[in-house]
This record gives structure tokens, sequence and C-alpha cells, in this order.
């Protein structure tokens, strides 16, 4: 099940994961004042020592760049040619490295987020856009400072 937002209020309306396999043309014919859709996976594990505590995948970006420094999802924008839906930009993106719009480099852009079970060990390579990743369960998540532009964004 994926989770998205209804235009009217903030409540998550869940989705299934087939149903969130979403032609970039749908998109954009339904959403013609969007630029730019991204996506993006949440992946998460569940911790054998505190399995009530599971952990999220997060990935610092780089300093050169839109929200330098900042731990973020894997994710990243839709490609023409290579994605057919926004399904696979997702999947795409948090290999490489609900839906929300905003502004961003005055473009109106549309991000959709999925989460993805780990059901065992991944070997996690970064792109040259990042500087390091971990998995991080709520506690370690508390740590985590405000955002500085160009300043390490956890204290542990």
């Amino acid at each position: 099940m994926a989770s998205s937002f209804n235009d009217s209020t903030t409540e998550p309306i869940l989705v299934r994961l087939q149903d969130a396999n979403i032609p970039m043309s749908v998109l954009q014919e339904k959403n013609p004042d969007i630029n730019r859709f991204t996506a993006s996976g949440i992946a998460f594990r569940q911790n054998s020592e505190t399995p009530s505590q599971p952990e999220v995948l997060l990935i610092q970006r780089g300093y050169e760049g839109s929200w330098d420094g900042s731990w973020e999802v894997p994710g990243g924008g839709y490609e023409n040619g290579k994605d057919v839906s926004i399904l696979q930009t997702a999947l795409r993106e948090t290999e490489e490295e609900a839906r929300t719009t905003f502004w961003h480099k005055e473009s109106r852009m549309a991000s959709y987020t999925f989460i993805v079970e780990l059901s065992k060990e991944v070997p996690i390579v970064l792109s040259d856009e990042h500087l390091d990743w971990g998995f991080f369960n709520e506690k370690n998540i508390c740590l985590f400072s405000p955002y500085e532009k160009g300043k390490p964004k956890m204290d542990m």
C-alpha cells in the first residue's frame, strides 16, 4: 500500500502499489500546471536486535546543488525516455541513489513517495550527488539538527 494526499485535505489516502503505477502521460494530462515530477522510495528494514524499532534508509546530499548537506530518502526527477510511469521513476531513483507539490528553482513540482520494505541486506552504492548513507530509527532521527546550508545535519 502507498499513501498519498487528497488535494482538499492533508489526510493520507491509501493506494495499492499497482494503482500507483500511473503513466507519465496521464499525470501530465491531469496536472497541466506541474512542470516537473519527482518520486522517491522510503526503504526500511526491521532491526533484528530491536524489531519494534524499524530503521529507514536516509542519504546525505552533497554540498554541490540544492539542499546541500541535508539528509533525505532516495529520489529524484522523472527522466523522459527512461521512465514510463511515476512508480518506475521512484524505483529507478531509489536504485540510483503522498504526493507533495511545491515550487523549486522557478518550477512547479510534484513529488511522489513510495514505501519499500527491504527483506534482506542489500548493497548501498551512492551516486556522486551524495556524501553518506545510513539506516536510522526514530531515536536516531530525533538527533538530526535543523537544516543549515553547508553544515552536517546529524549530531551522532
